[in-house]
């Protein structure tokens, strides 16, 4: 009895079965017979028969043609994938069939970029393209964003590798006369540089030296020797001539009366000069009081002749004062002689004045 159920259970078991699985074919077979898969790039269109390509700056997803997403881009209709955008170019919009290069001054380093970036200081891009911002060479700096040319070095300064953003000054020592420079050169002999600075080296100052290149400073000549030129060494003092610490030229003791001291280098004074200076001041006196004596002399002579001017010319003023007072006396004496009445009644006057 037992076994005959269990075959009973069986059974249906083997009935259901067989039920599900016409089930499931029938449901296959009719929808193979009313849906068409449609291929990569293409989506099912009811408005038209079978499948359409997707038109560009789309792909398929899910069904369905979704515009490219920024930084991508598709030329071709019907694709199922976007492209990314090249390096050099870029895309800040979506559903685009193309990518737009970089302007001058800007890149894009990698794909796929949305916007581009701007060349970084030391870097340049002077025109618009898909090419990366270039370092700027040796000699030339850019300091600025998105810069479209490097600048050259100026004078005093050097850059002696590529994509330098900034100049260095030249050391002390050192110096750099032209533009776009790639290293310093050392000071000659004869010149110096004590700090570090964009000016040219500086030539040593009369009475220094200095013999090697690359001077930070100069030496002062030293005593017993002159230095004619910076940059050659001392030369000896010269017989007869002294030359102190600093001399750029000897001092010479001529003649008779001055003598080389080699020990304090100086130009001394001989007996000779002593005696010549003793014997001129002994007859500046002499001349001096022969001279103050002629002085003395022309004056009491002048002093003499003054006084006889003085005498004559007295006795002429006395003479002048006695005829003008005769003068006066007789003019007086006219006017007061009497008047005497001629013949015809007319007047006349005495002495000799004419009759009216």
């Amino acid at each position: 009895m037992i076994k005959r159920q269990i075959n009973l259970v069986r059974l249906a078991a083997a009935l259901i079965e067989l039920l599900l699985i016409s089930t499931v074919s029938l449901m296959s077979a009719t929808d193979a017979a009313t849906c068409v898969e449609c291929p990569a790039g293409r989506v099912w269109n009811p408005n038209e028969p079978g499948c359409t390509k997707c038109p560009q700056g789309r792909c398929t997803d899910v069904g369905q043609c979704a515009r490219c997403p920024p930084g991508t881009s598709q030329a071709k209709p019907g694709q199922r994938d976007c492209q990314p955008c090249p390096v050099g170019m870029h895309q800040p919009a979506s559903g685009q069939a193309g990518c737009t290069a970089c302007p001058a001054g800007e890149e894009a380093p990698s794909r796929g970029a949305i916007n581009c970036t701007e060349c970084r200081p030391g870097f340049n891009k002077s025109e618009s393209g898909a090419q990366l911002c270039g370092a700027c060479p040796a000699g030339s700096y850019s300091d600025e964003l998105a810069s479209l040319e490097c600048q050259p070095c100026p004078a005093g300064t050097f850059a002696n590798w590529t994509g330098a953003s900034a100049c260095v000054v030249c050391p002390a020592g050192r110096d750099q006369k032209h533009e776009g420079g790639l290293d310093c050169q050392a000071c000659r002999r004869g010149f110096y540089k004590a700090y570090p600075a964009v000016d040219d080296c500086k030539l040593c100052q009369p009475g220094y030296y200095n013999r090697a290149e690359g001077s930070l400073g100069c030496l002062a000549c030293p005593a017993g020797y002159y230095c004619p030129r910076p940059w050659v060494d001392p030369e000896s003092c010269p017989a007869l001539s002294v030359c102190p610490a600093g001399s750029y030229e000897p001092i010479q003791c001529r003649g008779p009366f001055l003598a080389a001291d080699k020990s304090s280098n100086a130009c001394q004074a001989t007996a000779s000069l002593y005696a010549v200076l003793s014997a001129s001041a002994i007859v500046s006196v002499i001349v001096g009081l022969a001279v103050a004596g002629y002085v003395r002399a022309w004056r009491r002579r002048r002093r003499r002749r003054a006084g006889l001017v003085d005498a004559s010319g007295a006795g002429a003023a006395d003479f002048s004062d006695s005829m003008t007072a005769a003068a006066a006396s007789a003019t007086a004496g006219n006017e007061r002689m009497p008047l005497i009445k001629g013949g015809d009644g007319g007047p006349v006057y005495s002495g000799r004045h004419a009759k009216n």
